[in-house]
């Protein structure tokens, strides 16, 4: 799209891995999350973020955890295999009732002036690399997936892979999953801290890039830019972050496409997060409203 200058006009995308604790059912961080009433402080600071989200009319792509949003009845896990299958009877005999559902703060999210739009976390949040799921399990998790969306009358054709960690492109293609969001194309991993400083310093935003699998048909959607500096980080990474935050709206303002993510339960988590977030919406919506940026789903 371009302006009536013929500038290209960039874009800017939110997505959110809606999950609550079952995004930790693998690693069992749930634990010490719900002892910290992460779960519970997530509601009010949800109603925070939806309330900045119609205030400034920016739309985000919810990726939901189908079982998260299902009902308690007919949820279904039985195709789970391996330790995952343990852990997760564990965490469903175990955990409060807030760090297992979510339709609640599904229910917040429909009720939004600003109109929001949807696509799936999977069922279980299982790891598609998990070499204890095979096909079979990732078909039952994508079609449970599809369900449970359909179910609250939500879309399913967009999918985050838990932990950006990807596979069974053909399972996710058979449920009506036709587009999945993958790593950032030029993301960089392991090292020290300096290391790992200097790469969050030094590497340019990732615009998105997107490409069809030959083998199965998917469109897999590169690029992302994490809306978080985590819950322990220490003054110079949040400084770091603020600044990849700030490149990337400059890059979106001269024509790039930009996707940010992040969870709703970062921003009960980490100190100060909701204060940045809601500052990057007003930046957002000022160049939104100068006609340098659209606003569009994942």
């Amino acid at each position: 799209m371009s302006d009536t200058t013929g500038k290209s006009v960039g874009k800017i995308r939110i997505s959110m891995d809606f999950e609550c604790g079952w995004g930790s059912v693998e690693d069992g961080n749930w634990r010490s999350r719900e002892a910290a009433g992460v779960y519970d402080t997530l509601r009010p600071a949800m109603r925070r973020y939806l309330d900045a989200l119609d205030r400034f009319q920016v739309p985000c792509t919810w990726a939901c955890v189908g079982a998260m949003i299902d009902d308690p009845k007919a949820r279904d896990l039985s195709y789970l295999k391996g330790s995952y299958d343990r852990k997760t009877r564990e965490f469903l005999a175990e955990a409060k009732p807030n760090t297992i559902d979510g339709r609640d703060l599904l229910a917040m999210i429909q009720a939004t002036t600003c109109a929001q739009s949807f696509g799936t976390h999977s069922y279980s949040h299982m790891n598609f690399q998990d070499p204890e799921q095979d096909d079979a399990v990732a078909r039952a998790e994508m079609e449970n997936a599809a369900r449970a969306n359909g179910l609250r009358g939500i879309a399913h054709d967009r999918l985050v892979f838990p932990r950006n960690l990807f596979g069974h492109f053909d399972a996710v293609m058979a449920a009506g999953t036709t587009v999945a969001r993958m790593p950032a194309h030029n993301a960089t991993s392991g090292g020290g801290l300096l290391a790992r400083a200097w790469a969050s310093y030094a590497r340019p935003p990732s615009p998105v890039l997107e490409q069809v699998d030959a083998s199965s048909g998917l469109t897999l959607h590169y690029g992302s830019e994490f809306l978080n500096w985590g819950a322990r980080a220490g003054g110079g990474k949040q400084a770091l972050t603020k600044r990849r935050h700030t490149r990337a709206l400059e890059a979106a303002a001269r024509g790039a496409d930009i996707h940010f993510w992040l969870h709703p339960c970062d921003l009960a988590e980490t100190p100060g997060l909701d204060k940045h977030v809601e500052t990057v919406l007003a930046r957002i919506a000022i160049l939104r409203d100068k006609g340098l940026v659209e606003t569009v789903p994942f």
